[in-house]
């Protein structure tokens, strides 16, 4: 008895560091985007007082004046009510460059708010031009 109310005490102290430490809060999701094109919408996760979103391996189709970019923007999910943009679109190109470098942006955002992207513009445009990419990496 005494040796299984140890192990349940070691093993809730263990849960407790993992629940506390850094990492366990560090991804919020990980995910992806294929051929979408503009008002793309990612699922949303729940802010823990600011997020950051980085993404690599980016590659589009189509021929905007801005060949090789992506204008994403961090929305709030307002329940009833419009939705609200949270400062303005992020215009990423370096994950365009080869398929190991990062595009990231960062938001302030108050704990516990509902968040999500939207992908504004591809190329420059506002319609037609598509995008993939091949890692999201969403941090709070």
């Amino acid at each position: 008895m005494k040796k299984s109310r140890a192990a349940v005490l070691a093993g809730m102290a263990g849960l407790l560091v993992l629940l506390d430490s850094p990492m366990a809060m560090a991804a919020s999701w990980q995910g992806r985007m294929i051929d979408v094109r503009t008002g793309f919408e990612s699922r949303s996760w729940t802010s823990h007082g600011g997020s950051k979103a980085s993404f690599q391996g980016c590659h589009s189709k189509g021929n905007g004046p801005h060949k090789n970019t992506v204008a994403i923007s961090m929305w709030e999910n307002v329940p009833f009510w419009p939705d609200h943009r949270i400062g303005a679109p992020a215009v990423l190109s370096e994950c365009f460059k080869d398929g190991h470098r990062w595009s990231s942006f960062y938001r302030d955002i108050p704990e516990g708010t509902s968040v999500y992207l939207r992908v504004d513009q591809v190329n420059g445009e506002a319609k037609g031009d598509t995008v993939s990419i091949y890692s999201i990496v969403v941090s709070s």
